[in-house]
């Protein structure tokens, strides 16, 4: 069983290292990807990671909807995959959602309420957040949100999130599409007030920031 776990982390770096590679503009790279992402291929987290790999990479190349398309992709696998670690679910959620976001912000798709699918999608991601008691996942669900509020040009609420994001400790490198992000960057663009933020909850614990996050969130996707 440790062999098989063994196998399971390797094939998982090596599509996380695909995923950077083909940002470079590595090919290979981008193949191994979209075999990883075909249905039925190996384990879920990896499609799913594959498949958000793939949408930034169209992101990257402004093909919007081949992106949007791959983030329903993950949203697909997500749905039928049953694991006892909540991590990577929370991560995946939060990180559709703010492709979905970003998308909409660079090319608004008929038909598409970008708002209430990231609602939808960071309130699934809640729970695992929550219970996983992992605080950069819980810094990663509040940074989805500052997007999400941002989107809805709340700056106040965007600020606080992303402060409290950075309080907490947040990794969400790969995960978020690569560049800016337009009306977050705006929302966070007075950095003397962002910092001062950011020095009042760095004399606070650990706890209170969570707890506000949580308060925070519960507000936003009300």
């Amino acid at each position: 069983m440790e062999m098989i776990g063994a196998a399971q982390d390797a094939r998982s770096i090596r599509v996380r290292l695909d995923v950077q590679l083909a940002l470079t503009g590595d090919g290979e790279a981008e193949r191994r990807l979209a075999e990883t992402a075909a249905p039925g291929d190996g384990e879920a987290v990896d499609a799913a990671v594959a498949c958000l790999g793939l949408a930034h990479l169209a992101w990257q190349r402004q093909q919007y909807d081949e992106a949007h398309a791959y983030g329903a992709r993950v949203t697909r696998i997500l749905s039928g995959w049953t694991s006892p670690q909540p991590q990577p679910q929370a991560m995946l959620r939060v990180a559709v959602a703010v492709l979905d976001l970003r998308v909409a912000q660079a090319r608004p798709m008929p038909g598409e309420n970008p708002d209430a699918h990231a609602v939808a999608l960071l309130t699934l991601a809640r729970e695992d957040a929550l219970s996983s008691k992992d605080l950069p996942i819980i810094g990663a669900w509040a940074q989805g949100g500052a997007e999400l509020a941002a989107y809805r040009g709340d700056d106040e609420t965007a600020r606080e999130l992303f402060t409290l994001a950075t309080r907490v400790g947040t990794h969400v490198g790969m995960f978020f599409p690569p560049g800016q992000a337009e009306r977050l960057d705006a929302a966070l663009a007075d950095e003397e007030r962002r910092e001062s933020l950011l020095v009042a909850w760095r004399g606070r614990p650990v706890a209170a920031a969570a707890a506000r996050i949580r308060e925070l969130m519960s507000d936003l996707l009300a």
